[in-house]
């Protein structure tokens, strides 16, 4: 041990710094850490001291490591006992904040909404450093950044509205992944995140970020048909889904458009023989049917269109069955009638 001396000096040394930084950290989460270390360098003191032979002070210094111990034991508890009021007293306020915002909203005063939303944003992130593994703090900021994201439309702010929607879908996948085991989080809220921002990216006609959010979209809508077998929603989402992305490849020029779009098709029907009395369900599958049938006409597929053509009046019949006052859907249906009869 010809360098004990030298070693003993490095020990002294950190444990003198530690037990500075201990005196002048203010933050209750800093001194945990420190508290650690100076823990750690008394623990090693204490072994090295051991095999050099100076039995006193070894058991000085575990005499220490056990006072630190319950020093760490009781901060600990004070930390955790003051975290969980605040994240309750975070909590609370966020539920009044958005409904103070919501009505504002809701009262054309988007200005004052915006920054009521805002202001719980920044509650919910200090929330979420409380309580970062987590899911609800998550979850709260999706919320919030799906109202920003409206309330920026409102001030057609486009751009700002943007980064709203791309904050929410990360934060419904970081809300969905602590909530999920599975490999693709299963949770709707993600999927309807990720639809809103392909359907941004659509409307600004950047089909390519539109393809990839469309994509992701289809990831979370398949996971969750995996856990909801021949659930009629689930079936009606993901054909939603595929419906979008043949959509955007075909008003993108890509190839390979057809196929998502029939896919699509067969996913609604299926939902619809699972719940034959919803009407929403009979419309969309209209709907699909008749933007095919516009696309095969034009490329000139003339007799494949007439065909989906058919089929799409045949589903808006069924819907008008379910809703018979929707003006606009019998006017749909006579349009249709009138061309299908040149």
């Amino acid at each position: 041990m010809g360098k004990w001396p030298d070693v003993k000096l490095m020990v002294r040394k950190s444990i003198s710094q530690f037990q500075a930084l201990w005196e002048s950290v203010g933050s209750q989460e800093h001194n945990l850490s420190i508290l650690v270390s100076l823990l750690d360098a008394r623990t090693e003191e204490g072994k090295l001291l051991r095999r050099a032979g100076d039995r006193q002070g070894a058991d000085q210094a575990e005499q220490e490591v056990t006072r630190l111990e319950g020093q760490y034991r009781n901060l600990f508890d004070m930390i955790y006992n003051n975290s969980t009021e605040a994240a309750e007293h975070l909590s609370d306020a966020y539920f009044k904040g958005v409904a103070k915002g919501a009505e504002l909203f809701n009262g054309s005063i988007y200005s004052e909404a915006l920054r009521e939303f805002s202001a719980e944003e920044a509650a919910m992130r200090e929330y979420i450093s409380l309580r970062p593994l987590e899911f609800e703090g998550y979850d709260r900021l999706r919320n919030l950044y799906d109202w920003i994201q409206l309330t920026q439309d409102k001030l057609n702010r486009s751009k700002e509205a943007d980064e709203a929607r791309n904050l929410m879908a990360h934060m419904a996948w970081m809300a969905a992944a602590l909530r999920s085991t599975s490999e693709v989080p299963v949770d709707d809220e993600l999927r309807v995140a990720r639809q809103r921002v392909g359907q941004s990216y659509y409307e600004k006609k950047d089909f390519d970020k539109a393809l990839l959010a469309v994509q992701e979209e289809i990831d979370v809508a398949t996971a969750i048909l995996k856990e909801k077998a021949d659930d009629p929603q689930a079936l009606y989402n993901i054909g939603n889904a595929y419906f979008g992305q043949g959509m955007v490849k075909r008003e993108g020029l890509k190839p390979a458009w057809e196929e998502p779009i029939r896919l699509g098709i067969a996913y609604t029907e299926k939902a619809v023989t699972h719940e034959r009395k919803n009407a929403q369900f009979w419309e969309n599958l209209g709907g699909y049917r008749k933007y095919l049938a516009e696309q095969l006409n034009r490329d000139g597929r003339k007799a494949e269109a007439l065909i989906e053509y058919q089929l799409a009046i045949q589903a808006y019949r069924r819907m008008i069955a379910l809703a018979p006052h929707d003006e606009n859907m019998l006017q749909m249906i006579r349009e249709l009638e009138a061309l299908m009869a040149k």
